[in-house]
């Protein structure tokens, strides 16, 4: 059990309305863009870690290069044909360092390659993009190991196709699922392309921590090692796992990890999220919760864990919160397990991994969402989602646990907060009155950067979490 002392300073540490911490600045650009430019930006490091950001604007692309001590060393801007093109999809890290660049036109039929050589020269082609078949449906543009992917699905099939690309080419990897059986919802017989049509895959990335209400999503992608698993939790008493190998397609599989649903009485809800190579699969009703965490890869089960509505959760190291855990009006804490379970229960069901001094921070819990006018909702790594209806805020249920990483036994003490918190509340309440775009969020060595560009100022902040 936490102790009360603990109890406080956290939920001081979350709903103090003066500045959180005095968040260490790295850099700070001046940035002029006129007209109109787009929220999709790519951040990486290279490998003599420098850290590169590259957007799209007026119809230009923008790069912008640091070095290791965040001072800005090359900023450089090129134009686009007018129109030609409307976002950035990825990019290729060579090994030489070198960087290629990869843009979508409008109406999608070509793709443009930008080429930036380690001199700063650059080379502009042109990909006439081809897909496999005319039926095909695009589900998402992937970067893994400094390499860009396309995935895609064939209509009304379990066919699905990586296009792996490389400078001004790119390689076409099959992988068809035909013979596996997949089963809907209501365990009628289906196919891939008829489950995932109905919920847009979140991409789930290694090293950057994300939200309870991303990682909720029924469908979610990971990149272990060589591959790209897709996991499928629309059914209850299960997760499948659909294994992409990239190296040698031939040895992509599909893996089925079980969860007891029958030994609960009441309605359950489950979900699953990848940490490295462990799954973690959770059950929830309204009168209990159950984890199980198995090896992905020798499907080894290696910790279960469990409690009920009438006893305090054994496991946890924060109070049981309740509301928008980023706005200090919204927050608000309970001690009844039975409100907790009945909240999971009742909403989507996530758990939230996070990593530090060789502990394993898990927060559980579910999310709620409430609607106004159509938008975008742009999240850390420049990411961009639309809700239809629109999206006013993500509420959440949850409470934070503290695990060994190797052994994943439970450790007393207090469980760091998360750093996609610390830095959502640093938005709501140190730049809330700024109005930002062109954001992402990045890994470098044992910490997180934040970047996003000032508009009034016109400014690109850069800074460390």
């Amino acid at each position: 059990m936490f102790k009360v002392f603990k109890s406080i300073l956290l939920f001081a540490l979350l709903t103090c309305s003066f500045p959180l911490f005095a968040q260490p600045e790295l850099s700070k650009t001046n940035l002029t863009i006129n007209g109109q430019y787009y929220p999709k930006t790519i951040s990486f490091v290279d490998h003599t870690k420098n850290s590169h950001i590259f957007f799209v604007g007026s119809y230009k692309i923008y790069h912008l290069k640091y070095n290791q001590d965040f001072e800005l060393i090359h900023q450089e801007e090129h134009d686009l044909e007018l129109h030609s093109a409307s976002s950035i999809l990825g990019y290729n890290l060579n090994d030489d360092n070198s960087i290629t660049i990869y843009l979508k036109d409008y109406g999608f039929k070509n793709i443009l390659v930008f080429s930036f050589s380690t001199d700063n020269s650059i080379v502009k082609n042109t990909i006439k993009f081809e897909k496999k078949y005319k039926d095909e449906i695009i589900l998402n543009y992937l970067n893994h190991d400094n390499r860009f992917f396309i995935l895609s699905n064939r209509k009304n099939s379990s066919e699905l196709q990586l296009y792996k690309f490389s400078d001004a080419s790119y390689d076409i990897l099959s992988y068809d699922f035909s013979a596996e059986k997949f089963y809907s919802e209501i365990e009628k017989p289906t196919n891939i392309y008829n489950l995932l049509r109905k919920e847009e895959i979140s991409i789930i990335e290694n090293d950057i921590p994300s939200s309870i209400q991303k990682n909720s999503k029924k469908f979610k992608l990971y990149k272990l090692d060589n591959e790209f698993l897709i996991t499928l939790n629309h059914r209850k008493n299960s997760t499948k796992i659909i294994r992409l190998d990239v190296a040698n397609p031939m040895n992509s599989r599909v893996d089925l990890f079980f969860i007891p649903v029958a030994a609960f009485k009441n309605q359950v809800f489950s979900n699953s999220l990848i940490h490295k190579n462990r799954l973690f699969q959770f059950l929830a009703s309204k009168n209990d919760f159950f984890m199980q965490v198995f090896e992905v890869n020798s499907k080894i089960l290696l910790k279960e864990f469990k409690f009920n509505r009438y006893n305090d959760i054994p496991f946890n190291n924060s109070p049981l919160y309740i509301g928008n855990g980023s706005s200090s009006a919204g927050l608000n804490e309970t001690r009844e397990t039975g409100k907790f379970l009945k909240l999971i229960s009742s909403n989507q069901l996530g758990v939230m991994t996070f990593e530090k001094n060789d502990n394993l921070i898990l927060t559980i819990g579910g999310s709620y969402i409430t609607y106004s006018g159509g938008g975008f909702v742009h999240q850390p790594g420049g990411s961009a989602s639309y809700f239809e209806g629109g999206y006013r805020s993500a509420n959440s249920v949850y409470t934070r646990c503290l695990f060994n990483l190797d052994n994943l036994e439970h450790q007393k003490g207090f469980a760091p907060i998360n750093v996609f918190d610390l830095i959502s509340i640093y938005k709501k309440q140190d730049i809330k009155d700024v109005k930002t775009s062109l954001e992402t969020m990045y890994k470098y060595d044992d910490f997180y950067v934040l970047g996003y560009f000032d508009k009034q100022s016109q400014q690109y902040t850069m800074l460390k979490f």
